[in-house]
């Protein structure tokens, strides 16, 4: 099985920046309260005429001038991301056909929330050790501030936007992917009962708390699960 190596990265940020001082403008809430809980001092918010595709284009140049490869060796493209508008083809498609990608090149999009990135990202060095595709793509763009209600203080004061970009391609040995993961047989689910108190209950004058069933790998469901 090959190896897996990150050989460029690349990013874009929009200009506009939105900083806490900003949203308590907006929202009952403040700096102070922000800083403790998140440790997000500002985030940056796109232009009308910027999108997840716009960003995500300009982030994989950047990844590629990094890479110092041509773009016609990139084979396979895939793009984490939430926001595309409009959802067909995909994020991935639109942004092969503006950089002018070559002919054949592999392409398709992963929605998966917060951990779409790190969906991509798997996915992209799965298909790298497979020995399918020897460059592969890997973006995480998202216009969240086209979805935010910025009247909802518990998630808008989260919410930016941007993209990252990374060039995946085989290497003899292990690089900043980890390759030969152990992984461990699974068990019957094993549940923990837990109180989860929300970050925002202060603000509300009373200690708002959602009871959940922890599993045993430390992932949540609801109680009613």
């Amino acid at each position: 099985m090959y190896h897996v190596g990150i050989i460029g990265t690349g990013s874009y940020v929009p200009e506009r920046i939105l900083t806490n001082h900003h949203l308590t403008e907006i929202v009952d809430t403040s700096d102070g309260w922000i800083v403790e809980r998140t440790g997000i001092r500002e985030r940056r918010i796109a232009g009308e005429e910027e999108s997840n595709v716009t960003m995500g284009k300009i982030a994989l140049e950047r990844a590629i001038e990094n890479a110092q490869i041509d773009r016609e060796e990139i084979e396979l493209v895939v793009v984490g991301t939430n926001t595309t508008e409009p959802v067909w083809p995909s994020a991935s498609g639109y942004i092969v056909n503006l950089l002018g990608l070559r002919k054949g090149v592999s392409f398709f999009d992963v929605q998966a929330g917060c951990t779409g990135f790190n969906y991509a990202l798997s996915v992209g060095e799965m298909a790298v050790k497979s020995e399918q595709y020897r460059t592969v793509a890997v973006i995480g763009t998202d216009k969240l501030s086209a979805i935010t209600n910025y009247q909802d203080r518990s998630t808008c004061v989260l919410f930016g936007d941007g993209a990252g970009a990374v060039i995946l391609r085989r290497s003899s040995r292990d690089g900043p992917v980890p390759s030969g993961r152990k992984r461990q047989r699974p068990g019957p689910p094993r549940f923990v009962e837990k109180e989860w108190k929300r970050p925002w209950s202060d603000l509300d004058g009373g200690a708002e708390s959602l009871r959940l069933r922890q599993k045993g790998d430390g992932g949540e469901l609801p109680e009613s699960s």
